[in-house]
């Protein structure tokens, strides 16, 4: 992976788009293709979020936060960008086309030469999700995200997975890499000067994934069962006294002593520059481990401030109780706590494996199962956050309207202030827009996650994600017949003025 360019060309950020033509070229019509028609809250509720938990109601909510308003939802958008962000859309809803991301990227390539290949993925793809590669990129496209009210959130494209590395030397000296990017990633985000300055990290990105799915063997259910390994890992980042792991050889103990220590070198900086660091959950074989880790972060970094957040992905089964748990072994160590929200992105991964090694599936039932256990999830964290608001935080990462509406009005039945950080809301870039420009213009706190780096770096890492996330892209058919909407208001705006 090349090194992450800090150097900006330039004191001078512009942004500069093309005037549209009033007539309307083949593609454009492709795009616009479809009758746009009112969506009845009726068949919205039933076609895409499933059912609402009956606490709480979301009246109050709908007033305030108005996805359906695209003239306003879209307004710091230039007319490339909408044009951009239909196109992109529509190419991701071909499964064939997600699928064969990688080897279609590399035929691109092969055929257009870098510096085609290059521009093609900047005005595409790596344009639309990825937020560039220096800072002065990097800060196009964070001012067009203030001007909506919405921060980003740093997220450095690196992992591991099982068997992805070979040679052990080779693989530290990786590792060394990810965490130095890591650290350089820290200096922008603090230099970013935002109200809650936050970033994404991987573990698998520091400590290599076949020992975190070792470590999870031994250690299945952390802030249960396996405590003891939770106070020692948490004394390492104190006084790097190791424990060591029976399960794991001499050789593995060593290469999770150094994973360790380029947290802890990673988690120090953050919270002397005082940024939330969400640790993000993947793949069930190897999250216990990664949970572990995290508690044991929480220990040595939350005294003073809930710092470090672990994601719960609410699509497995038994993630309320985990989450009670945890809270419980925070609480009586008298430290902070922080979570961030998910539904969850491996689903058919975990299917997959399940089926393959005929063991139960790890993942709810259905949809509604999901949207129903996210909800406890709140409910949960905050309850937790109305008795202490200075101990707790969390991020509702939902691309979901309904589960945003319900997250809002029970903000304000746990007299929850929306400006106060204690609960904020976060999507991904280049999708989801409606609702995170409606949060940020009724005033909530909400972040865009943002991933940094080169193509060669980040595009690879986009395509997994793609893959993950296909229950979203599948879902974004109505943000594309609002960006529609927009459009051809534009256009009807510029061909017939007044």
């Amino acid at each position: 992976m090349r090194g992450l360019s800090l150097i900006t060309q330039s004191n001078r950020i512009t942004y500069s788009s093309t005037s549209m033509k009033p007539h309307l070229s083949a593609a454009l019509q492709w795009l616009l293709k479809g009758n746009i028609h009112p969506i009845s809250q009726q068949r919205f509720q039933h076609t895409m979020v499933g059912k609402i938990p009956k606490t709480g109601s979301t009246e109050d909510a709908r007033s305030e936060i108005q996805f359906d308003d695209y003239k306003t939802v879209f307004e710091f958008k230039e007319t490339p960008e909408i044009l951009r962000a239909l196109f992109v859309l529509k190419l991701c809803s071909f499964d064939g086309l997600v699928n064969n991301g990688e080897q279609l990227m590399k035929l691109s390539k092969r055929l257009l030469g870098n510096r085609l290949y290059t521009a093609l993925q900047n005005k595409t793809v790596y344009g639309q999700f990825i937020g560039g590669n220096s800072l002065e990129e990097l800060m196009v496209k964070v001012k067009i995200l203030r001007m909506g009210g919405i921060g980003p959130l740093l997220a450095v494209p690196m992992e591991d997975d099982v068997g992805e590395q070979y040679d052990i030397e080779q693989m530290e000296r990786q590792f060394d890499q990810n965490m130095i990017k890591t650290m350089e990633c820290l200096d922008i985000v603090s230099n970013l000067n935002d109200k809650i300055p936050m970033m994404q990290v991987k573990l698998t990105a520091l400590i290599p994934g076949d020992i975190c799915t070792k470590l999870s063997t031994s250690c299945p259910n952390p802030s249960e069962g396996n405590k003891s390994v939770i106070e020692d890992i948490a004394t390492f980042f104190r006084a790097d006294k190791m424990p060591y792991i029976p399960n794991l050889t001499s050789t593995e103990n060593m290469q999770l002593e150094a994973g360790l220590n380029r947290l802890k070198m990673v988690f120090q900086k953050g919270k002397q520059k005082d940024i939330w660091l969400m640790v993000d959950a993947e793949y069930t074989y190897m999250n216990p481990a990664l949970n572990l880790i995290t508690l044991a972060m929480m220990l040595n970094y939350n005294h003073d401030k809930p710092l470090v957040a672990y994601t719960y992905q609410n699509y497995l089964k038994g993630t309320e109780e985990l989450l009670k748990r945890d809270i419980e072994y925070i609480k009586s160590h008298g430290v902070a706590f922080s979570a961030k929200l998910v539904r969850g992105a491996y689903m058919d991964k975990e299917r997959m494996l399940s089926k393959k090694h005929e063991y139960p599936c790890p993942i709810n039932n259905c949809y509604e199962d999901t949207s129903d256990t996210y909800h406890k999830s709140l409910e949960i964290l905050f309850d937790e956050t109305r008795r202490n608001k200075t101990k707790f935080k969390t991020v509702v990462a939902s691309h979901n309207e309904s589960t945003v509406l319900h997250a809002a009005d029970r903000m304000k039945e746990f007299d929850i202030d929306k400006q106060d950080g204690s609960v904020v809301f976060g999507q991904v870039d280049g999708m989801g827009d409606q609702v995170s420009y409606a949060l940020g213009r009724a005033g909530y706190l909400v972040y865009k996650s943002v991933p940094y780096g080169s193509i060669e770096d980040t595009l690879p890492y986009l395509l997994r994600r793609l893959l993950e996330n296909r229950s979203v892209l599948n879902g974004v058919r109505r943000e594309r017949e609002l960006l529609r909407s927009a459009l051809k208001h534009r256009l009807k705006q510029k061909c017939f003025p007044g």
